[in-house]
């Protein structure tokens, strides 16, 4: 049997670096499912998109019908109810492709990256989640500076998402990105040796 893990922390702490980095990982073959990936493709799809015009309006099409994303997110951290109304319409989709993605999958190791996983409880299986964190400033100054965020709406995000130490408290492995790349990098290393040696005495 694979191991499956969920990845969770909160925005701007380096969940996909982390998860390009273990999906490389030697001595275990690991396959990974992203919950943003997958409503990035859901957002592209008809039905999904009549839905959300429904939903918000037409302010959150593009002239070519495509949904406009920065209108989106900023409408949903600005109106909880239309948030939840919104993750109604994408959750149920993206635990129908998770749990597909957990069927079909070959590998040892399988990483579901799930950003709202405690926020939802998100009822996808798994035998450990991991938590990648850094402390709130870090997380402002990577959504304000290298992501070119506005910081009101920055804040609105942070303040939607449960605390990194409530997270921690929950999780079975965590990683603390808030210092180098180098460090960042040696923490993901020992991770993916553990699960190596885990794999190999089941």
């Amino acid at each position: 049997m694979p191991i499956t893990v969920a990845v969770t922390g909160g925005i701007a702490c380096g969940k996909s670096h982390l998860l390009s980095h273990l999906s490389k990982s030697p001595g275990i073959q690991c396959d990974v499912f992203s919950c943003d990936e997958a409503v990035s493709k859901l957002l592209t799809e008809a039905e999904i998109v009549g839905r959300l015009k429904d939903c918000i309006g037409s302010s959150v099409l593009e002239a070519d019908g495509k949904i406009n994303r920065s209108v989106l997110r900023t409408v949903i951290f600005e109106n909880p109810l239309i948030r939840k109304q919104v993750e109604d319409i994408l959750h149920p989709a993206v635990l129908e492709r998770a749990e597909t993605f957990l069927k079909i999958s070959k590998g040892e190791l399988l990483l579901i990256e799930v950003p709202l996983l405690y926020e939802v409880d998100f009822p996808i299986f798994r035998d450990s989640d991991l938590v990648i964190g850094c402390s709130e400033k870090t997380q402002l100054a990577r959504l304000t500076g290298i992501r070119g965020m506005e910081r009101g709406l920055a804040e609105k995000i942070l303040s939607a998402q449960l605390p990194i130490q409530e997270k921690i408290n929950r999780s079975n492995y965590v990683i603390w990105n808030d210092g180098s790349m180098e460090a960042f990098n040696d923490q993901i290393k020992s991770l993916s040796e553990i699960f190596t040696s885990n794999r190999s005495s089941t």
